[in-house]
């Protein structure tokens, strides 16, 4: 499984998500350029496509540290999306 990214809506760069798993959650961290502003949604998914409500999600007010608690046992697909 590799790393998901997500592409800006107004810069075309991706920014990766590098997702570590702990013993009660996923936690990770969202890098993007020094100049991005806005709210970043990180969730886990079943599937590659995000087309159902996420397992867990977490919400950034900006770039950093990201941990989605309580996840069940199982693979899951993380994807994250800014309002940028």
């Amino acid at each position: 499984m590799g790393q998901p990214a997500f592409r800006s809506p107004v810069e075309n760069e991706s920014y990766r998500l590098r997702p570590n798993f702990v013993r009660t959650g996923v936690k990770g961290r969202v890098s993007a350029p020094a100049d991005f502003e806005g709210l970043i949604f990180v969730g886990l998914f079943l599937t590659s496509v995000p087309q159902a409500r996420p397992v867990g999600c977490d919400l950034l007010r900006s770039t950093g540290e990201y941990h989605i608690s309580h996840v069940p046992d199982g693979h899951y697909y993380v994807h994250g999306r800014s309002d940028e």
